[in-house]
């Protein structure tokens, strides 16, 4: 299971790609305002699809970030959460792969157990 991002940890990613150019566009400022407000009234679990939603439903609301720019921001901002937890997503996808190949290990056998009942 993913570690679920705190506050802090999010808006310091956007607070360092919003700076590393040294000053911060207006365009920058109102997004970052905007975010970090639905972040605090957000109350659920900022997982990555929660903090997708959040990125998303702002730069709906700020008309002068180029998709280029909001791209980068979501880079930005969710790249080091999956690099953080890569490992655990990678054990979710086996844990998943296994249960399905159970699934269907279980089917096949049932099966062959039907057609061998039906054969006699």
């Amino acid at each position: 299971m993913t570690t679920p991002l705190k506050i802090s940890e999010v808006l310091f990613s956007l607070q360092d790609f919003m700076t590393k150019d040294g000053a911060i566009s207006p365009e920058h400022r109102e997004f970052y305002m905007l975010f970090r407000d639905k972040m605090n009234a957000f109350e659920d679990i900022f997982s990555i699809d929660n903090i997708e939603l959040l990125l998303a439903q702002t730069y709906a609301e700020v008309e002068n970030i180029s998709q280029e720019v909001f791209i980068q921001i979501d880079e930005a901002i969710l790249t080091q959460y999956r690099n953080d937890n890569s490992d655990a997503i990678n054990e979710r996808i086996q844990r998943l792969a296994a249960e399905e190949a159970a699934k269907y290990a279980a089917s096949r056998a049932a099966r062959l157990v039907e057609e061998e009942r039906l054969a006699e």
